[in-house]
């Protein structure tokens, strides 16, 4: 029965022996019945698995990577060793993702003074109450505890002066806590709008000439939204916005409609996760705005 098999009775110096015989062993993981009972490799899943880990060597066990098993299958143990996480980039989760013993490291947990750049135009009516609606749970959530927000409404009516900063786009607001921001956004539905939304220009004009009272040490965001494409009365270009956007620390993400967003890839470093496409329903401009703030690693 399975590798048992008979010998030889022989005489050796007043002694009789069984030369040559194989009988039973313990059961092993090679496709052989070792204990001879009829079956083959039983019962070695749960007794004999073995433990395994590809990882680079000092990382299983560090962080989120474990180790895993093989089983014994068709005579052999598996190729696949189930169960093992090994390690991977590192994102904004507080995990030790890349199992190297730190947490997020390479991500900024700075706080962040943030602009939201606003299209006020008639046109743009449900996607701004959707706006306000999406942004107004984050208000109220911890990861903006060291937020400061701003507002700029481009898209007003004239006002007598031509010259920019002022031509067809406001600061409405220097930075405030979360917990004033929602009051000063709703406010913004009242302002008159006009037929021009230089978005282009507006963002130069915030990062560069409004009197917003950016602090140091914190992260610089600017969050524009608009139903318009990319438009200039200044002769500005989205590559001269990025270029000063790159020079100075801002980050810059655009919330516009499908087929505007090429006009502003070149504002966005030509980074196509930063552009967004505005929504009715406030649900998404929630997950949206919440998934600028994860890819940044800003809060907790």
């Amino acid at each position: 029965m399975g590798i048992c098999t008979p010998g030889v009775m022989k005489c050796d110096n007043g002694s009789v022996y069984c030369d040559g015989h194989i009988g039973p062993s313990e059961e092993a993981c090679d496709g052989l019945d070792n204990n001879c009972n009829g079956s083959i490799d039983e019962g070695i899943a749960n007794t004999t698995a073995i433990v395994c880990y590809e990882g680079p060597e000092g990382t299983m066990a560090v962080g989120e990577c474990r180790a895993g098993v093989r089983y014994c299958t068709d005579g052999g143990f598996d190729v696949p060793c189930d169960g093992q996480i090994l390690p991977t980039i590192e994102v904004c989760d507080n995990l030790d993702n890349n199992c190297n013993g730190e947490v997020d490291e390479g991500f900024d947990n700075r706080g962040v003074d943030l602009v939201f750049v606003l299209d006020i135009s008639g046109s743009f009516d449900e996607e701004i109450e959707s706006m306000i609606q999406g942004i107004a749970p984050l208000l109220d959530d911890p990861i903006t505890s060291t937020f400061r927000f701003g507002l700029v409404a481009v898209g007003t009516a004239g006002n007598g002066e031509t010259r920019p900063p002022y031509q067809y786009a406001r600061m409405i607001s220097n930075f405030v806590p979360a917990d004033e921001f929602l009051d000063i956004l709703e406010a913004a539905r009242m302002i008159q709008s006009a037929g021009m939304e230089p978005t282009i220009d507006t963002m130069f004009w915030t990062m560069q000439l409004y009197p917003f009272s950016w602090r140091m040490d914190s992260q610089k965001v600017i969050i524009t939204m608009t139903d318009e494409v990319a438009q200039t009365v200044t002769g500005k270009t989205c590559s001269e916005i990025s270029a000063i956007a790159q020079d100075e620390l801002f980050e810059l993400f655009v919330f516009a409609l499908q087929p505007h967003h090429n006009t502003f890839l070149a504002c966005v470093h030509g980074e196509n996760r930063r552009l967004f496409t505005p929504a009715v329903n406030s649900e998404t401009v929630f997950i949206q705005i919440k998934q600028i703030f994860d890819d940044l690693c800003i809060g907790d």
